[in-house]
């Protein structure tokens, strides 16, 4: 079971974007998961930035350093 006090939001986005962002943490050795893309394919760009991207909260730190050599600003927490 995951203990959800363990996990936290890192980013939002576009569910493509968010996935791209997943996958750049994975090859640094850091799992993440896309929540909410769903919203997206369900219901267009209703409900913009619908999609979240989740990691572990020791790896906060890690994965922010990786979103940020690509460009992006910092957790959207």
């Amino acid at each position: 079971m995951i203990d959800n006090d363990n996990i936290v939001m890192l980013a939002s986005g576009e569910t493509v974007q968010v996935e791209l962002w997943r996958v750049a943490l994975a090859e640094e050795g850091l799992d993440g998961r896309v929540v909410g893309g769903a919203l997206d394919a369900g219901l267009g760009t209703a409900i913009p930035h619908s999609a979240e991207l989740w990691v572990r909260r020791c790896d906060v730190e890690r994965a922010t350093a990786v979103l940020r050599g690509m460009g992006i600003e910092g957790p959207s927490t």
